[in-house]
């Protein structure tokens, strides 16, 4: 089996959004079998209702932070600090300014 496609960042994304979407696609039929077989208990069937929901919101989640393009930007007193998680982002650039003040005594 060749796997060179995970050898690129583009690669891996596609990759972790496959298995993301199958995951969520299985754990949902899952979710629905196990409420179906515990139908006529509505204690069980309601806590278990819970916890697909939490599954749910852990595969929205995880697709959520793999399809939003994060960045991050900070100045703080002249230096500024870029970074971000594209593939083709530019190296990031570090810029300091050094001001000085002459005080006569």
């Amino acid at each position: 089996m060749n796997m060179n496609y995970l050898l690129s960042a583009d690669g891996r994304r596609a990759a972790a959004l496959l298995f993301l979407t199958a995951g969520g696609a299985v754990q949902t039929a899952y979710a629905a079998w196990a409420l179906w077989m515990v139908r006529r208990n509505e204690q069980y069937a309601f806590f278990l209702g819970l916890a697909a929901h939490l599954s749910t919101l852990v595969v929205l989640t995880g697709l959520a932070g793999l399809l939003v393009k994060r960045m991050l930007k900070a100045s703080v007193a002249g230096s500024t600090f870029e970074a971000s998680d594209t593939a083709d982002a530019p190296p990031s650039v570090t810029t300091t300014t050094v001001t000085e003040t002459k005080h006569d005594l």
